[in-house]
């Protein structure tokens, strides 16, 4: 057998190539596209409910108020006479007053009332004060009520007094007034009767 004489080659280390000799291909590296934003939620058919503001509360009084006192210091039937309702609005009213309205509750006529002639004053009959400036003032004789509306609004921390001007009834007897007392607001304000008034009316003695 013949001898073969060649030259022995080191083992090359993986990878490794001749000059000139292709090599294993080089990986390239992976390409990263945009990044795509998700899509919005889909929007349900029925949209979400509202939320309702809590409705203002009605304006109303919140502390003390009173009717002092009720005269007519002309009695006599028939007869052109004031009709004194003294009230006092307390300090911690709460609110200032707007309007007072005076009903006639028990009394056999409604008297004649002269709205021109209606008057506010601070303090009562036998120390009057200042006039207060007086609004709208309505009678209506089917209610058998008389409505002062005070323009500006009374502010809380004060006794006054209303004067209302009537023609006495021809009928004697006792007139009864409920007092029913409106603060400032509008037509959701809540009234507060804060008393009755008396009134008397008496006719005139015959001669003996």
């Amino acid at each position: 057998a013949e001898a073969r004489l060649g030259c022995s080659r080191a083992a090359e280390p993986p990878g490794s190539a001749d000059a000139g000799s292709p090599g294993p291909a080089a990986t390239a590296p992976e390409e990263t596209g945009p990044i795509t934003p998700a899509p919005p939620p889909v929007a349900s058919d029925q949209a979400a409910p509202e939320v309702a503001a809590a409705p203002r509360p009605a304006p109303q009084f919140t502390g003390t108020l009173r009717l002092v006192s009720t005269s007519n210091p002309s009695q006599r039937t028939n007869r052109q006479g004031n009709y004194y309702f003294t009230i006092d609005l307390a300090a911690n009213a709460g609110q200032p007053l707007q309007q007072v309205t005076f009903k006639q509750v028990e009394g056999l006529e409604f008297p004649k009332f002269d709205v021109d002639d209606t008057r506010a004053f601070a303090g009562d009959r036998r120390s009057p004060g200042v006039d207060l400036p007086l609004g709208l003032v309505l009678t209506d004789p089917l209610s058998r009520s008389v409505t002062v509306t005070f323009d500006p609004p009374l502010p809380p921390g004060q006794e006054f007094t209303v004067a209302l001007n009537a023609r006495n009834p021809g009928r004697d007897g006792a007139y009864l007034y409920q007092v029913v007392v409106y603060p400032e607001g509008d037509d959701r304000a809540r009234g507060r009767v804060i008393g009755t008034g008396r009134l008397m009316f008496r006719r005139p003695q015959s001669p003996s």
